[in-house]
């Protein structure tokens, strides 16, 4: 797993600017309880605390941990900020699969992202 890491107020701007709809959630998208917004002044509908949360044996952060930021149909790679891996030998992997790509971002070790 990747993690690919972009500024989400550039990210809405260039949305808006190219009419591409998107949307984030308070919970998994393919759940019907889940809620769906499309202005970031909705942000605070966000259960924060459950997404920072490592342990998410309750199932209110299972659920809040599982929000979204989507972009419907095309992500444009000039958006990506940075790659996160968990660790150096995946880092190798991602350098050689976008060497020679234009606007490479930053790939970083991340250990902490993963469980």
């Amino acid at each position: 797993m990747v993690h690919l890491m972009a500024d989400l107020q550039a990210t809405a701007e260039w949305a808006k600017d190219e009419q591409q709809l998107w949307s984030f959630t308070d919970g998994n998208a393919s759940a019907r309880y889940t809620n769906f917004y499309d202005d970031l002044d909705d942000l605070d509908e966000v259960n924060w605390e459950a997404v920072t949360n490592r342990d998410f044996r309750d199932s209110v952060v299972q659920e809040g941990k599982q929000a979204e930021f989507l972009v419907h149909e095309f992500f444009p790679w000039h958006l990506i900020e940075k790659i996160a891996v968990i660790n150096s030998t995946y880092a190798g992997k991602v350098h050689d699969a976008i060497n020679g790509a234009e606007d490479i971002p930053a790939v970083s070790v991340e250990r902490s992202w993963y469980y």
